[in-house]
């Protein structure tokens, strides 16, 4: 499977692009003619939006990337909420405005999303928000996982913004220890990708 990737918005958010024929775009956190162009471009067909939590430097081109493509925005349902609150998704804290998008697909843990052949499989990891969550897939012998605010290179998503949980958040990283195999490629949501140790 094709995957691409940019940095986005005023945070520089990893935006990730999966597939070419029922693409995902992951995490869409800015900069909407900078996604659009590379979707035309590389001529890609999107089927979905999955958002790993509702944030602002997450959500922000969600809206334009459904417009403009027709795809469905999928999130979990406790998170929700943030997509339409400037308080729950941090836009309010910086001043910035983020326009609403409706969540089409309400996740919760264990759901599949298709993406071109493959299926990722949804992880629900609370703690840098209620509904945060992470996409793990195999393609081949390789697997991988958008971890997007929960897990990063060495470190982990905050847990003091409205809705986060220190507590739930250490048992999601135990779970991902747990039930993530060593030599999992990790894409998360700010930072580079590194493999799972």
């Amino acid at each position: 499977m094709d995957i691409f990737s940019l940095a986005v918005g005023p945070l520089q958010s990893n935006c990730y692009i999966l597939g070419s024929e029922a693409a995902l775009v992951v995490d869409p956190g800015g900069d909407p003619e900078k996604i659009l162009y590379l979707i035309r471009s590389n001529n890609i067909s999107v089927s979905g939006i999955l958002l790993t939590h509702a944030h602002f430097d997450h959500i922000s081109a969600a809206a334009d990337i459904a417009e403009n493509t027709g795809a469905k925005v999928y999130i979990h349902s406790l998170d929700e909420a943030g997509l339409r609150d400037g308080f729950l998704n941090l836009s309010h804290m910086i001043g910035c405005k983020v326009n609403t998008v409706e969540g089409d697909v309400k996740l919760s843990d264990g759901d599949r999303v298709a993406c071109d052949n493959l299926e990722l499989t949804i992880l629900h990891t609370p703690g840098h928000t209620p509904g945060s969550i992470c996409a793990y897939w195999q393609d081949g012998k390789e697997s991988y996982l958008i971890s997007g605010d929960t897990l990063f290179e060495g470190s982990y998503g905050r847990t003091d913004f409205p809705g986060g949980n220190p507590s739930h958040m250490v048992n999601s990283l135990r779970r991902l220890d747990r039930e993530i195999p060593r030599g999992t490629r990790v894409l998360p949501g700010h930072g580079t990708t590194f493999i799972k140790e």
